[in-house]
């Protein structure tokens, strides 16, 4: 009897215990602050002759950062796939990691759909109970009196404009048919330059305008991107930008050397993180060194084809 009951209870587990396909998801932490980067790590362990794995999310309320290469194992008649990414939350309160689907392919077609588990992840603010963040706005103050004695005054101010555009207008017709001298573009490093001397210069941090700053700071590189490698970095996430650069650029310095910006300024611009001095300096240091590192190999190239 005992021996009937032991052979019961194993049959029970027995389709855990043969299970062909095996999948893992899990996260580095499941609390974190907004803007800090989690490892989202997939695992999965199948019998089947699969040579990749393809993970997708419908909407995701998570920014993927950094993603790495797909790594594969086997062992005993089992393919174990390992696929790591770096992800961000740029909101605060509950979120939920997945479900994944998942699907194991074969020289390009899915051979088997699986959907993974759903990981509870609580994303905090990076900002202390005691910080004023925002400040309560004034009582309204009543306006007395006709609002209509300001009509004499729109009338005034639009004869101003009226005959300042006229003058304008008449000007340029004066100068229509003038050649105007067409100043030859900066290499994209050299306005790149100027760009950030000129925002190093300018009063954003001083007076407070970390997000200013940052903002600014971003539409410089992304310009710079664009004239450099020729996509628009524009319309892009830093996710994205990050892929790109990784392809169209041969020299890791670079790569190391933006990374770090595109963190700190992404934490600035939508976390309300207000940078150190010293982290403020290193973004600058890490700025000259990428245009060091592009002016040095445009001699380079320069050189090489004078002497062609």
């Amino acid at each position: 009897m005992k021996k009937l009951f032991l052979l019961l209870f194993l049959l029970s587990f027995s389709p855990g215990i043969h299970s062909e396909t095996q999948v893992t998801v899990s996260v580095s932490s499941t609390t974190a602050t907004i803007g800090e980067r989690i490892t989202l790590k997939f695992i999965v362990r199948t019998s089947s002759q699969s040579d990749s794995i393809k993970i997708s999310q419908g909407k995701p309320e998570f920014e993927f950062i950094e993603e790495a290469e797909l790594s594969l194992s086997k062992e005993d008649g089992l393919r174990t796939f390992e696929k790591n990414f770096k992800i961000s939350f740029f909101n605060i309160g509950e979120f939920n990691v997945g479900p994944f689907n998942i699907g194991l392919m074969n020289d390009g077609s899915v051979i088997e759909n699986l959907v993974s588990n759903t990981i509870p992840v609580n994303i905090k603010s990076v900002l202390n109970e005691e910080d004023n963040d925002i400040k309560p706005l004034k009582d309204l103050s009543e306006i007395e009196g006709n609002p209509f004695y300001l009509l004499k005054y729109f009338l005034i101010a639009l004869f101003i404009a009226i005959v300042i555009f006229l003058v304008l207008y008449f000007i340029k017709r004066r100068k229509k048919g003038k050649v105007k001298a067409v100043i030859p573009l900066l290499p994209p490093e050299e306005e790149f330059r100027n760009r950030i001397e000129s925002l190093w210069r300018s009063d954003f941090l001083k007076t407070g305008k970390t997000k200013k700053f940052f903002l600014t700071l971003s539409e410089s590189y992304k310009l710079f991107m664009t004239r450099l490698y020729r996509f628009n970095a524009e319309d892009l996430t830093t996710y994205e930008i990050i892929r790109n650069l990784r392809d169209y650029e041969e020299d890791k310095k670079v790569t190391e050397n933006f990374e770090p910006v595109f963190l700190i300024s992404d934490l600035a611009k939508f976390a309300k993180y207000t940078p150190s001095e010293t982290e403020i300096e290193e973004t600058r240091k890490n700025l000259f060194g990428i245009i060091e590192l592009i002016g040095v190999r445009r001699k380079n190239e320069e050189e090489k084809n004078a002497t062609l």
